[in-house]
């Protein structure tokens, strides 16, 4: 076998940090994004086994090898962004993010998905200045949304070209039944969370929340074979992840 992989990312980037005054900093991007992905491979077998043992070549086979199996798969996707962080006094913090990409893989009318986010973060330990024993303190809190494209060649039907029965060539429709009507991906997320640092930053404690839900997942779901198939591609999964994390740190001796 000889598999190649290959992939392309074209980058423009503007980005801006200003001082909008004493007290307000503004941090901007504006972005594109193009990337391109190529993967193709070719493989064969040796056919009744080898004339001379040891002699790892197709040419080295019994009987003529069947003819190889060929693949090649392409994908691009198209994004733009932008996003923008203010702050104030170091202190209050606003973050909004916009990402719309569009993929080969999705079929035409369905075929752009957006990733918003924002987040929000306030240093309060900036108010507490006498509280000597703490170093640090912030609380946080996010929620985002990503997309997600399809598998390469799951949107249309297509044919598998076999080896020839005698000169009369052959074509076998795959198992899987594609979808022309598949939507994107989504997982929508959201997340608080609290950081604390003692004593000169000794000691820290870092804890969050999170919720997550995806939805709409592109599966290979079973159906009937007296339809033709064995497998169709749909929306058809759900998953909800959420749960608590906690770290705790420090330098007991120094």
């Amino acid at each position: 076998y000889n598999n190649n992989y290959s992939e392309t990312n074209f980058d423009l980037l503007a980005n801006v940090d200003k001082d909008i005054s004493k007290d307000f900093n503004l941090k901007a991007l504006l972005g594109g994004n193009i990337r391109k992905n190529s993967i193709n491979n070719i493989y064969n077998v040796t056919n009744g086994g080898l004339i001379i043992p040891g002699v790892y070549s197709l040419s080295n086979s019994l009987v003529t090898p069947l003819a190889p199996l060929e693949n090649e798969q392409h994908r691009e996707v198209d994004g733009i962004f932008a996003g923008a962080t203010l702050t104030w006094k170091k202190m209050l913090t606003l973050d909004g993010t916009i990402r719309r990409d569009k993929s080969s893989t999705l079929p035409e009318a369905n075929n752009s998905y957006y990733y918003p986010s924002i987040a929000g973060g306030f240093v309060f330990s900036e108010l507490l200045k006498d509280w000597k024993w703490l170093s640090y303190g912030k609380i946080r809190a996010n929620y985002a949304q990503v997309g997600n494209d399809a598998p390469i060649y799951v949107v249309l039907d297509s044919y598998t070209i076999n080896s020839p029965f005698g000169t009369a060539p052959q074509t076998t429709l795959n198992l899987t039944k594609n979808n022309p009507n598949l939507k994107p991906e989504r997982t929508k997320s959201k997340e608080i969370g609290l950081e604390l640092n003692f004593f000169d930053n000794r000691l820290g404690f870092d804890g969050s929340y999170y919720n997550a839900l995806t939805f709409d997942e592109i599966l290979p779901v079973r159906v009937s074979s007296a339809t033709g198939y064995t497998n169709e591609y749909l929306n058809a999964g759900s998953i909800r992840n959420k749960g608590v994390e906690l770290s705790i740190y420090g330098t007991p001796v120094k």
